[in-house]
């Protein structure tokens, strides 16, 4: 197995050749609050064909708790979490970035999966670290802010995709995003 070995201010890095960490909002990529079995499968199909993971990659993913079974069963081999309230997946993910600790010692790259601007500071300190960061954006809009942190960013859907029919209505979000679309 190849290593990385490279020095960022004297301090020695290490993480096998490649290894990336996923951070994945479903229920962001999804572009709901409680996605159905079939949007969260099309989400994971859609990460996937999008984003490739390697076999030492580490996936952590956060929903609500009214999607964790769906996630979980459509998303085996991941870390999940999951969370109620405002922002609740935005910050499960963001402690469980803390609990890893030195995200850009341990890995090569980190690929996010969520167009929500709460996370631009974090892209940006792991690319003041050194390490790539692309940010990968499902349903709805990714956050200008975001989107000047990442290294790179990719729509994980065809624009014109539509949407896996809902089988109960969607709820309304009552939190106000400033985001904007990506820039072409």
């Amino acid at each position: 197995m190849g290593t990385t070995d490279t020095s960022d201010a004297g301090v020695a890095r290490w993480c096998p050749t490649g290894r990336r960490l996923h951070l994945i909002d479903a229920d962001n990529l999804a572009g709901s609050g409680y996605p159905t079995i079939a949007e969260v499968r099309e989400v994971h199909d859609a990460y996937r064909t999008a984003v490739v993971a390697g076999p030492l990659d580490h996936t952590i993913i956060a929903c609500s708790h009214m999607t964790g079974v769906s996630v979980g069963l459509e998303w085996p081999g991941a870390q999940l979490l999951w969370r109620s309230g405002p922002d609740g997946a935005d910050l499960a993910l963001l402690e469980a970035v803390g609990r890893i600790g030195d995200v850009s010692r341990r890995f090569a790259g980190v690929v996010l999966g969520s167009g929500d601007g709460i996370f631009a500071p974090l892209i940006r300190s792991i690319r003041r670290a050194g390490t790539p960061a692309t940010v990968a954006w499902g349903r709805g809009a990714i956050s200008r802010e975001l989107q000047l942190a990442a290294s790179q960013t990719l729509q994980i859907f065809s624009p014109t995709a539509a949407p896996a029919p809902c089988s109960r209505p969607r709820r309304q979000s009552t939190r106000v995003r400033h985001a904007q679309p990506a820039m072409a």
